[in-house]
């Protein structure tokens, strides 16, 4: 295993402030970017793209959309990503 040694204390302190664009901004003119939820964005927009495609095949069946067990299940992972999204959001 190799061993880790500790750097020098510099005895500099350094100013840490929340900033809604940045999230965090240091005294130093640097800051630390946001988290985009991109995937997360992204996997919702094709799931939405996919359940309208299930509701379009089941109208072209000539099934009510309440019974067509591929709609249901497309709508359950579309509800699951938009919970994912808002809880993301919260995070940020």
């Amino acid at each position: 295993m190799e061993e880790v040694f500790p750097l020098p204390k510099t005895g500099k302190a350094i100013g840490i402030a929340y900033c809604p664009k940045h999230l965090v901004q240091l005294t130093s003119d640097r800051s630390l970017p946001v988290y985009e939820c991109k995937g997360v964005q992204h996997r919702l927009k094709r799931a939405n793209k996919k359940l309208e495609l299930r509701a379009k095949v089941a109208k072209k069946r000539a099934v009510v959309v309440k019974q067509a067990k591929n709609y249901q299940k497309q709508k359950h992972k579309v509800q699951k990503l938009t919970v994912k999204k808002i809880i993301k959001k919260e995070i940020i």
